[in-house]
């Protein structure tokens, strides 16, 4: 089933090195994804993991799609009291990777994206997300076009700064406009991401999702 939503948080993150052994992806299916879903004002709730890395240093490891069910949701739902109190307890259970509990650039903000193209005529449970592909490339386009500050991880901004900014040079997760290609299969999505031959680009798997793919 397509998505027609138009507006996108690409959350963009990385994980310590001991959160799948302890049981990060159940705890997504049980815990996370239902709760993220069930906000008011949430449209779908989405978590993804690289499988493979072009290149193999790309600034985040795993990523969500956040879709507020308009972008005029996108503000009650940034600001739910129970998800930031849940978000935090996230990040003290689980932390961004090898910097602990202090994200990094690329995870110290949420990339606001707008679609540029109709939805997949179907979605699947593995995609390949390819950064700056050229437009003949094809895939479900979207542009990032804002950067939507965590709070809930490094506070809320100064006076006189807005919580969602144009995206400054150097910040965003290695990309400014980003192609999604979904597979039914991991062959599949690694025959795909041969094909586009770009980079960056990530070969990406399925953790948690609120209906199957």
């Amino acid at each position: 089933m397509a998505t027609s939503f138009d507006t996108m948080i690409f959350l963009s993150y990385t994980l310590p090195a001991d959160a799948l052994p302890r049981g990060y992806e159940p705890w997504l299916r049980e815990v996370d994804n239902p709760f993220f879903n069930a906000i008011p004002g949430m449209g779908l709730y989405e978590n993804w993991r690289n499988a493979e890395m072009r290149p193999a240093d790309m600034l985040f490891e795993h990523f969500d799609f956040l879709h507020p069910e308009t972008e005029a949701d996108l503000e009650r739902v940034w600001f739910n009291k129970d998800l930031d109190a849940f978000r935090q307890g996230w990040i003290r259970k689980w932390g961004y990777g090898a910097t602990g509990t202090t994200p990094t650039p690329a995870t110290s903000f949420g990339w606001q994206a707008r679609r540029l193209t109709p939805p997949a005529a179907r979605r699947h449970p593995w995609l390949v997300i390819a950064g700056d592909a050229p437009e003949k490339d094809g895939g479900e386009r979207w542009r990032i076009v804002e950067a939507v500050r965590k709070h809930y991880a490094i506070g809320f901004a100064p006076p006189g700064e807005d919580w969602r900014n144009p995206v400054r040079p150097g910040q965003g997760p290695g990309f400014a406009e980003f192609s999604v290609h979904y597979a039914p299969d991991e062959a599949e999505a690694r025959a795909i991401a041969d094909r586009l031959g770009t980079k960056p680009l990530a070969i990406s798997a399925l953790m948690a999702a609120p209906r199957p793919l």
